[in-house]
């Protein structure tokens, strides 16, 4: 049989360290962290070449980062390294009992810095294009940046993935109208709880205009959206270490198996496998990966 077609993956958005905490334990790190860098991560360790557009600082902590995702195999010659700014880093403790409180240092750090006539160097050959809302939440260069992106990759027919991935409460006044272009455009949208209606839209009219929409449900699984059909995934048993960044690599799983050929329900069976293997371990992007077979033939 012959190999697929490669496709290649876009992503855009903040870098950050991360340093996670549990009840009332010490914090751990720092991790390489970022929810578009954990994305770009997972789908380069999957086997689908990403190419990774974000800020980071001529620190340790960029190092960290850049060293991390080129580990991957992900493409990291786009990676800013923002003169004069520091890496922006992030803090997350998990309460017993359900719960966390985060506290991100990343407004006036290299994490919302990028060049926006560096856009159309990460697009180049790409097929696909992955972003998130909390990118635009955070505001600044990149922000303007990932908007260009989704514009570009839209007039040129590329597929676009979208995670809000913010507080539904946050999506108001601008940020709620480029969160609202964003699921506009988008071939795929992957929603939490309560996001789209934030948004004033649902899934049915998003299925209604030919789009997939695949609601996570963390340890319930998530159920996927598609032609007039719902169908829901269980989530894996698992015993869990650190569910930072299980949404993200979520989106990756699902992502990198709609581009190797899989049908929606599928592509769901395995973002939930990757994301449900992604907390068994501390950190977002340390937990084993295999590599598709579909790109591997």
């Amino acid at each position: 049989m012959s190999p697929l077609p490669t496709p290649k993956i876009a992503v855009l958005g903040e870098a950050l360290v991360g340093f996670h905490a549990f009840g009332d334990g010490p914090f751990t790190g720092p991790y390489a962290s970022g929810a578009p860098c954990i994305f770009a991560s997972a789908s380069a360790r999957l086997g689908c070449p990403t190419v990774v557009g974000a800020g980071v600082g001529q620190d340790e902590f960029g190092d960290l980062l850049v060293a991390k995702l080129a580990a991957g195999g992900a493409q990291v010659d786009h990676v800013f390294r923002a003169p004069g700014l520091p890496t922006a880093d992030g803090f997350v403790r998990y309460h017993q009992g359900g719960g966390r409180r985060f506290i991100h240092h990343v407004f006036g750090t290299a994490a919302v810095e990028y060049p926006l006539d560096w856009v159309q160097r990460v697009l180049d050959g790409a097929t696909w294009l992955h972003l998130c809302g909390c990118t635009l939440g955070f505001g600044g260069p990149m922000a303007l940046a990932v908007s260009a992106a989704l514009e570009q990759a839209a007039a040129s027919g590329l597929g676009i993935s979208f995670d809000p991935n913010v507080r539904p409460e946050s999506m108001r006044g601008e940020l709620g109208q480029l969160m609202g272009r964003a699921v506009a455009v988008a071939t795929v949208v992957l929603a939490s709880e309560g996001e789209l209606e934030a948004l004033g839209t649902s899934t049915a009219a998003l299925v209604e205009q030919g789009k997939t929409v695949c609601h996570k449900h963390g340890a319930a699984g998530a159920t996927v959206h598609f032609g007039g059909r719902s169908v829901a995934v269980p989530a894996i048993k698992v015993t869990e270490v650190d569910p930072d960044g299980a949404g993200d690599i979520f989106a990756a799983g699902f992502v990198a198996a709609t581009l190797a050929g899989r049908d929606p329900v599928a592509a769901t069976e395995l973002a939930c496998q990757v994301a449900g293997e992604s907390v068994t371990v501390p950190g977002p992007m340390e937990s084993a990966m295999e590599r598709l077979p579909e790109w591997s033939r």
